[in-house]
Formats: structure tokens, C-alpha cells, sequence
């Protein structure tokens, strides 16, 4: 029965874990293209890469900046 409800403890952790750090880089990917949007409004012949892009327009955040290959 102890060895049952530990590999359910272990498998709940495991699952926390995994939640916290998809969120956390879905934070992150955010933010980089928060950023991008606001580099794209400072710098003058600014660009962003076709995954930059994608990822952007993921999150629902447009940046407006030339796309470069």
C-alpha cells in the first residue's frame, strides 16, 4: 500500500513540475515579443525571424517589423 501512494506522490510531483515550467516558458515567450514590440518601436530597421514572428503571433502580440528569413 506505502509503495502505491509514494508512486502516486511521485507521479502528482511530476506532473506539478512539468505545469510550472510550461508556464514559465510560455511567460518567457511572452516577454521576449513584448520586447520585440518595443525595440520594434525605438530602432529603425528593425526585424524579426519567421519563428519570432510565429511565436508572436502565438501569444497574440503584434510587432511591427520586417520578417527576415
Amino acid at each position: 500500500m506505502m509503495k502505491i501512494f509514494q508512486m502516486l506522490l511521485l507521479v502528482l510531483i511530476l506532473v506539478l513540475v512539468i505545469f510550472v515550467l510550461s508556464n514559465s516558458l510560455d511567460k518567457q515567450e511572452r516577454n521576449e515579443c513584448l520586447i520585440w514590440q518595443h525595440q520594434s518601436e525605438i530602432y529603425e530597421g528593425f526585424f524579426l525571424a519567421q519563428w519570432q514572428k510565429e511565436q508572436c503571433d502565438y501569444h497574440g502580440i503584434e510587432v511591427n517589423a520586417e520578417i527576415k528569413l
